[in-house]
């Protein structure tokens, strides 16, 4: 009896070390487990927040660029009439201040030189009695100050809770002064921000653009200067269209720092959007976001996670490993897969995101950016694989004169409708059609030695689509004038900037032809060496 009681008792003992050792082994795992998921969500956490404040970051520059970009609206006018007066100001304004709800105000600046002073303030006290050229002082609207050129606020839309800025001489204000030159210099849109409007009563953020206009074309900064004839200037509400340009109503957690870097030496914070969530931002994470160059500035997001962001976007895959324990090592591979899955998504989002970049936002072709990629490759595949390469360059006839008949509401259903028949026209998935820049398209077609069925159906497909083109001097629907550059035999010394070259003068042939017609280069060689001496026979 006790010979069994102490042989039952050695084998309870001799278990112990061994249950230790699994524990211990199971700690192990379980520790390392958590370790490792913590690594892998915390990475793919914080790519899900740089993809939201890229997004973020583009989304607010789209905003923006549409409001600022109906400023060449107003400019148009001024560019094709000599004299333009208060009722056409107001009557084109009006349209664009009811479509992009986040503009201030719209203004005209004429250049006013001091001998010109009293014409202008007997002129305009026709409409208004009270009106003069003025001036802040102490808060207070005075008389302007002499000087040689005056910049007064002289057409102005809306004037109800502005009618105090009407005649403020914007060059009083020497910041505002230096932005007018430079723009004015320079040739072209500024943008100027963290000011205050003289009749503004509230802080709210705003940033003013302006387009000079001229008497004539000019080409120096001092030949700008003397043909200045004025400025279209626009305020633009920067809460508003920050608010505006949101990726979703539900709110991400996330304060972000709007920040003009423009001047490296001078950087200034322009607006601070506090997250909706109110919730403690997580000190220790940040990330500046650049956004897209526009009108002179440069511009980017800080951003800054909160705890209800960091919150929104982390598992509870840690806590259930550590009650899991024992069986730590398959829940580990269960678990891995899933962040591996979402680190996946992730990285789907941001190549989707990359497309996104590579695409013009009002067609959905594809922009330069993605044009010059795809044309360097071609090129350097057509030397490699001794095949050919058409490139086709677009105009639309006559766009310039159809947005002064219909209006750049309607230019832009026309750029859509017309992207749409480029789209159609093309066959196969290598071929690429291009938004150019404004109403000039291109068509990249690889392996393609004769490029004259897809130019015929493009004209097809523009005499079926019938766009109403009154304007026109050469039909009376939309047409358009092609250039079309052919490699024939994968010319290795030929560059994308040289063919490129090579196409515009094809449409510049095609233009002093009539417009719309078609005129073909064709580059061709039996030998490498003769490629330059050929290219330079053609131009």
């Amino acid at each position: 009896m006790k010979r069994f009681e102490m042989k039952a008792a050695g084998t309870f003992l001799s278990g112990i070390p061994a249950c230790m050792v699994i524990l211990s082994i199971g700690v192990v795992l379980t520790t390392w487990a958590r370790w490792y998921n913590n690594s892998l969500e915390r990475r793919a956490l914080l790519d899900d927040f740089q993809h939201v404040a890229y997004s973020r970051a583009i989304s607010l520059h789209r905003e923006i660029s549409r409001h600022i970009e109906t400023l060449r609206t107003l400019a148009a006018i001024y560019e094709t009439q000599p004299n333009v007066s208060w009722e056409q100001f107001q009557q084109v304004s009006a349209p664009i201040l009811e479509s992009y709800v986040h503009t201030q105000a719209l203004q005209w600046l004429p250049k006013v030189a001091h001998s010109e002073r009293k014409l202008y303030e007997q002129a305009m006290k026709k409409r208004f009695p009270e009106f003069r050229f003025t001036h802040q002082q102490n808060n207070k609207m005075v008389n302007a100050a002499k000087r040689e050129v005056y910049y007064p606020i002289y057409y102005l839309n809306p004037l109800k809770g502005n009618n105090e800025a009407l005649g403020y001489d914007v060059a009083s204000s020497s910041v505002r002064r230096a932005g007018l030159i430079e723009a004015a210099s320079s040739g072209t849109p500024q943008l100027i921000a963290g000011l205050k409007l003289v009749q503004q009563k509230d802080d709210a953020p705003l940033f003013f653009a302006v387009v000079p206009i001229y008497k004539q074309p000019s080409s120096t900064p001092k030949e700008r200067l003397h043909n200045l004839k004025g400025f279209v200037l626009g305020v633009f509400k920067l809460r508003e269209l920050f608010d505006a340009s949101a990726l979703s109503k539900r709110p991400l957690g996330i304060k972000m720092t709007l920040i003009d870097e423009s001047d490296p030496s001078q950087q200034r914070v322009l607006y601070v959007h506090e997250s909706r969530t109110s919730t403690p931002i997580v000190e220790g994470i940040e990330i500046r976001q650049p956004m897209p160059h526009f009108w002179g500035k440069t511009w980017s997001i800080l951003a800054t996670p909160t705890t209800s962001f960091m919150n929104h976007h982390s598992s509870f895959s840690t806590w259930v490993i550590a009650l899991v324990g024992g069986g730590s090592s398959f829940l580990l591979a269960f678990f891995t897969r899933s962040i591996l899955s979402r680190v996946n998504q992730i990285q789907a989002l941001n190549r989707q995101l990359e497309t996104l970049a590579q695409e013009d936002g009002l067609t959905g072709l594809a922009n330069r950016r993605r044009f010059d990629e795809v044309l360097s490759m071609e090129l350097s595949r057509s030397h490699r694989q001794k095949t050919s390469l058409s490139l086709a360059l677009i105009d639309i006839d006559y766009f310039k004169q159809y947005n002064d008949v219909y209006g750049h509401i309607q230019g832009d259903h026309c750029l859509q409708s017309f992207s749409e028949c480029l789209r159609k026209a093309i066959r196969r998935p290598t071929d690429l059609a291009v938004r150019y820049g404004g109403e000039e398209f291109a068509l990249l077609l690889p392996d393609t030695d004769s490029p004259e069925g897809v130019i015929l159906k493009l004209q097809q497909l523009l005499k079926r689509a019938g766009i109403p083109h009154e304007a026109s001097n050469v039909a009376s629907f939309l047409t358009a004038s092609i250039g079309v550059v052919t490699v024939t035999s994968g010319i290795a010394s030929i560059s994308p900037s040289e063919l490129i070259e090579h196409a515009d003068q094809a449409l510049y042939r095609a233009k002093n032809a009539g417009r719309n017609t078609v005129e073909y280069i064709r580059i061709s060689h039996e030998k490498e060496e003769g490629t330059r001496a050929l290219l330079r026979a053609i131009s």
